[in-house]
């Protein structure tokens, strides 16, 4: 589903697609201290060069491939109502360079893992992201949220943005949103603490040469929303307009009446401050086994129990994304004697390639939203597990 035209007259749509690619289980309630390094970060990637201007970034516009033809099924150009600066896609008060030249393009965000093997497809996408960093505050560095791996993983990524000529891909960097939700809601609470935080970022950054930031696979709810905001704020404020910014959300619950309409104003604060703001179709937490993840921002009405996503119908400044996750999402369901239990667990993305490399009995359904499939639980006796995943069918249902 994409966003619906607002009272200002919408007629055309941007759409973005997510892309998981060979992510590893998701460590979702590790909570380890950033601000202990595991090397010096004059070793590590992100160093000062020794020639400071070799990797200074300039803005790029969006580029779009046939390639994605298959997948950019919403036209581009969205029309920005009256007293909004039409150069760029945003609002007035954005210098062009920050609205992220939405021009009428398509485009195709790809999120990537410390997984990841091979060239980072830039013929693909227009954008591509790192995934599960954090910020460490004593290394002066952003570094991966994960072992030895990822620090290889994110040093092709940051090469790759080097070596690419001007006019291409933007590669973008995304903090792990457990320490979002956790850590930095509490570091960006304190003005001083926050903005040491953003500096360092824009540091390294400008060191790598990387094209901005993101904070994406966030819950959106009413007591989330506000910190959000209050975080991403810091991080304009310091960045500054040449900076991209992207903010990706989904909602586990429905909202009515007073709640909702705050929760709208929240939003569209947010997006004041970022480049792209991206809804998410899946909802990545352990979910009920009826409601198989990934699931579509519309409520069945045979599903009471899946959340009503109306409050997505909104305008917002800057370019409007929606995601389409080609990944197959993973849950450990317990069973009891003879039937499955009523909740999934340990949710984790994986690759369709290993999905498919598997071959794992598939259940195709017309009516569904997602597709599911059994996988061998191993020793685990007292459980089993199964995958939710797309095709190209259930993808046409969310577009």
């Amino acid at each position: 589903m994409s966003p619906k035209q607002g009272d200002q007259g919408v007629t055309e749509k941007n759409a973005f697609l997510h892309l998981v690619s060979d992510a590893e289980p998701a460590k979702y309630y590790e909570k380890a201290d950033i601000l202990q390094p595991e090397r010096n970060a004059a070793e590590d990637y992100g160093g000062v060069p020794s020639n400071p201007e070799q990797h200074k970034r300039s803005a790029k516009s969006s580029t779009a491939s046939d390639d994605m033809a298959p997948f950019a099924s919403v036209p581009g150009g969205l029309r920005q109502p009256a007293g909004m600066d039409r150069r760029g896609g945003g609002s007035a008060s954005w210098p062009p360079s920050i609205a992220d030249g939405s021009n009428g393009s398509r485009a195709l965000m790809c999120m990537f893992a410390d997984t990841f093997e091979g060239d980072f497809p830039t013929h693909l996408c227009t954008h591509l992201v790192f995934m599960n960093a954090v910020i460490d505050l004593q290394a002066q560095i952003i570094r991966p949220n994960s072992a030895e791996q990822g620090r290889a993983v994110l040093q092709r990524f940051i090469n790759q943005r080097r070596e690419q000529e001007e006019g291409g891909s933007h590669f973008l960097v995304s903090l792990w949103e457990a320490r979002v939700t956790d850590t930095y809601r509490d570091l960006f609470s304190d003005w001083s603490r926050g903005t040491r935080a953003a500096t360092l970022a824009l540091g390294w950054l400008q060191r790598t040469g990387l094209d901005g930031l993101a904070l994406l696979n966030l819950a959106l709810t009413s007591e989330t929303a506000p910190d959000i905001l209050n975080i991403l704020k810091v991080l304009r404020a310091v960045m500054g307009p040449d900076v991209l910014m992207a903010f990706g959300f989904y909602l586990s619950e429905s909202y009515q009446g007073n709640e909702e309409k705050k929760l709208i104003r929240t939003l569209h604060r947010i997006a004041n401050h970022v480049n792209l703001t991206v809804f998410e179709t899946h909802d990545p937490r352990p979910a009920s086994c009826k409601v198989f993840v990934p699931n579509a921002y519309k409520k069945p009405t045979e599903d009471p129990d899946a959340p009503d996503h109306s409050i997505l119908y909104q305008r917002l400044a800057g370019r409007l994304c929606i995601s389409l996750t080609l990944a197959a999402f993973r849950f450990i369901v317990h069973v009891g004697p003879g039937h499955l239990g009523a909740r999934c667990y340990n949710y984790y993305p994986a690759s369709l390639r290993q999905h498919c490399r598997d071959k794992r009995p598939v259940h195709y359904s017309d009516a569904a939203i997602g597709n599911f499939a059994d996988v061998p639980a191993g020793t685990q006796l007292q459980s089993v597990r199964l995958e939710a995943f797309d095709t190209v069918a259930t993808l046409r249902k969310k577009a």
